[in-house]
């Protein structure tokens, strides 16, 4: 028998496949039907949260965060398996080995938008470099860990560079445009002549910053509409300004603690947010 078996065995006539006509219209109208979990153990992983949920009845697709903290989002065939699995899960000790914080499972603010299955990312790419003289390039050698290039291309103490091929130049690089060859006749040298180059933007302290970054908030599960109604109920919000390219929004407040604050209150919720770079213009 599948774990949901056990897991349902108090609900009876439960099912994928008996939501009511009435509640899948209720979803297609745009009712929420998916959960929102948290108090996992830093040590999860995706395929367990994936498995703590996808058993579950009703079940459609799961997104795994590990952002600032450890968050699942769950979208169920409908509004009542949603609820359902809220009163299964909450309040639940996630690992009876090593009991700490219960989970905490609410119902979303909005429905997750994709339902292809999730897939967690990439692993982090570990760069070695070998020490000197063991193998790989050494300052002042050639490859392998001895030799460099001689007069006219060959390579001396290690193997040869292709015949015909020059040797690597001695000089560094240019680091500026204006030392960099001299432009082709009849043209003038970068930056000059041709449309101004864009003055560096600079990073304002954090602590001065009044206005709150929402990156990656539709992939939550959370559109434009939803943030702006978040933030507009902290205190001291001021203004809201969404953006598809970054699929989320800036949210201006009175001060830079209020902003702060806001910050800490969207991340209870799993909603991503962090400090802008600078305040956004009233």
């Amino acid at each position: 028998l599948p774990i949901s078996w056990f897991l349902w065995g108090p609900i009876q006539g439960t099912s994928r496949f008996d939501c009511s006509a009435a509640a899948m219209a209720k979803q297609e109208l745009g009712e929420v039907s998916t959960i929102f979990a948290a108090g996992f153990p830093p040590d999860a992983t995706h395929r367990e949260l994936d498995n703590l949920v996808r058993f579950l009845p009703g079940f459609v697709n799961s997104k795994v965060s590990f952002g600032k903290g450890i968050t699942v989002f769950a979208l169920f065939d409908c509004p009542e398996l949603a609820q359902a699995a809220i009163d299964v899960l909450n309040n639940q000790v996630y690992d009876r080995s090593a009991p700490g914080e219960p989970m905490r499972v609410v119902m979303a603010k909005s429905n997750m938008r994709s339902a292809e299955p999730t897939r967690p990312g990439p692993p982090p790419v570990v760069q070695f470099s070998p020490p000197a003289g063991k193998g790989g390039f050494a300052p002042g050698k050639g490859a392998y860990g001895g030799g460099s290039y001689g007069p006219g291309g060959g390579f001396n103490g290690g193997h040869t560079a292709p015949r015909g091929q020059p040797p690597p130049p001695r000089e560094p690089y240019p680091t500026r445009l204006r030392e960099q060859a001299p432009a082709a006749a009849g043209y003038p040298p970068p930056g000059v002549g041709g449309p101004p180059m864009k003055r560096p933007r600079h990073q304002e302290d954090p602590s001065t910053v009044d206005t709150v970054a929402s990156v990656g908030a539709a992939d939550a599960g959370f559109d434009e509409d939803a943030l702006h109604g978040f933030f507009a109920q902290i205190p001291g919000f001021v203004a809201f300004k969404g953006n598809p390219r970054m699929g989320g929004g800036f949210a201006k407040f009175l001060t830079p603690q209020m902003a702060q604050q806001a910050i800490n209150a969207a991340v209870q919720e799993g909603i991503p947010a962090d400090i802008a770079r600078s305040s956004m213009s009233s």
